[in-house]
């Protein structure tokens, strides 16, 4: 059965930093995991398919939830990139991914949507579009707003 592991800091103001853990098998998991990334002490987690045999071969993604949006990201042999999101969703600050840019996110369905697809076949999700690096999120302004013309969306 594919698995994913997923592992995320809570980072509370008076006290040390504590690491957490979970495996996901199914979408119940997943809607508990964002459950718990949406409280506000939880930062962004790292994910990657627990039942790989090399773990080196396996994708990494990050997930994060600030307010209504998710932000996820996906880095591969072949890919980084993530969803070309909402117009409305803000730039957001994360831990392990320090910014994710304005018009990333996207709603809590379909990131729940696109992780169970990953679990299911273990590749890269075509429910979302995604707009891979190529000068995209290396290039914004002070606002978090793009302001890079390069901007590749992909599907799968």
């Amino acid at each position: 059965m594919r698995a994913l592991s997923a592992s995320w800091e809570v980072v509370p103001a008076d006290q040390a930093r504590r690491s957490e853990t979970m495996r996901l098998v199914d979408i119940n998991d997943i809607e508990l995991l964002l459950d718990r990334l949406a409280e506000p002490l939880s930062d962004d987690a790292y994910l990657d398919e627990s039942t790989m045999a090399d773990s080196e071969e396996s994708p990494i993604v990050t997930v994060a939830v600030h307010d209504q949006w998710v932000y996820l990201t996906w880095a591969d042999d072949e890919f980084y990139g993530a969803p070309a999101g909402d117009a409305r969703s803000p730039r957001a600050h994360g831990h392990h991914n320090p910014m994710y840019f304005s018009g990333t996110g996207i709603s809590r369905k379909v990131a729940a949507q696109a992780l169970a697809e990953w679990l299911a076949t273990g590749r890269r999700p075509e429910t979302v579009t995604w707009a891979d690096d190529n000068g995209y999120f290396a290039t914004a302004d002070a606002t978090g707003r793009r302001v890079s013309t390069a901007r590749v969306p992909r599907r799968g």
